[in-house]
């Protein structure tokens, strides 16, 4: 995937896809126009919102004329990442940032990450810490294992291959190298997760800073890291992608069948139930199999 980049100054495009959420989508866009304001970067960071599809059209609040808004509007959804597309296809800037409607940025994220882009050795993923909140309160997460691997990214992407260790899109801004690698596939979840896999090579430069963070919003029900056959399917796919397992490969498939298990109940799904319930000592061998692949392919 690739995007004609005009010589426009930008340093950010911030692209937001969004369905119905009309008053979190206001809260982030107040969010960060009073961000660029107060960083003095009206002329180098642009904010691209694709509606996909609302029903009625969202529409952007009251922001200073200064502040580089696009507004792209679609009458169809087409799903997120097809969203995600259409905004980087748009955008202009040297380095992308895709934000879900449904978070928010932490105190000084944009000077911060407008700090690190504009160093001289930029990396191609940035990667800050997040403030989750959901049902049970507020919790503060870091990607130590990314830190502790920034200088061999072809560890991280080996990891890749069997957790999400780089964490949600929120807390990740691409050079546009990296972003042109994204193919954007419409996976049912773990998007992200294959937006990370797509955009990292073993020379890419990673960089992890704890001292910023972007808010995680996990109170939602409607996120589609909530539905049990989509994340299940997401793996499924996510796997056959990459190569992470195949048909022969039992051991990675019963692997995400325990991911699955660890997030779901799976009471309401029998067929779940009853391959679990068959499985269970193979289960539990795959998943000594699969971190021991995992602590060698780190060690080495």
């Amino acid at each position: 995937m690739s995007a004609t980049i005009s010589d426009s100054g930008i340093q950010l495009s911030i692209i937001i896809p969004c369905k119905n959420r009309h008053q979190l989508l206001d809260q982030l866009l107040l969010e960060a126009a009073r961000q660029i304001e107060a960083a003095s970067a009206a002329s180098n960071v642009e904010l691209i919102v694709v509606d996909d599809g609302s029903s009625p059209a969202l529409r952007a609040p009251p922001l200073r004329q200064n502040i580089l808004l696009s507004w792209l509007c679609q009458q169809q959804s087409t799903g997120s990442q097809q969203a995600r597309m259409r905004g980087f296809q748009q955008s202009r800037g040297r380095f992308i940032h895709f934000h879900d409607s449904d978070d928010n940025l932490g105190p000084g994220w944009l000077a911060a990450v407008l700090h690190r882009i504009s160093a001289c050795e930029a990396p191609d993923l940035l990667i800050s810490a997040r403030k989750v909140i959901n049902s049970d309160g507020e919790c503060f997460k870091s990607q130590r294992l990314v830190n502790f691997w920034a200088s061999r990214p072809n560890k991280i992407r080996q990891r890749l291959h069997y957790n999400n260790c780089i964490g949600p899109l929120g807390g990740v801004t691409f050079s546009r190298a990296a972003a042109s690698r994204i193919q954007f596939d419409p996976l049912p979840s773990s998007q992200d997760w294959d937006m990370y896999l797509d955009a990292l090579t073993p020379n890419s430069k990673i960089a992890e800073d704890s001292s910023f963070y972007f808010i995680k919003n996990e109170t939602l029900q409607d996120r589609i890291s909530l539905c049990l056959s989509g994340k299940l399917l997401g793996y499924m796919r996510l796997g056959r992608k990459h190569r992470t397992f195949s048909g022969k490969n039992q051991a990675a498939r019963l692997f995400y069948l325990y991911k699955i298990k660890r997030k779901f109940p799976l009471d309401h799904n029998r067929r779940l139930q009853q391959i679990y319930a068959d499985n269970q000592g193979a289960i539990y061998w795959a998943i000594a199999r699969i971190e021991l692949i995992k602590l060698i392919r780190c060690v080495i």
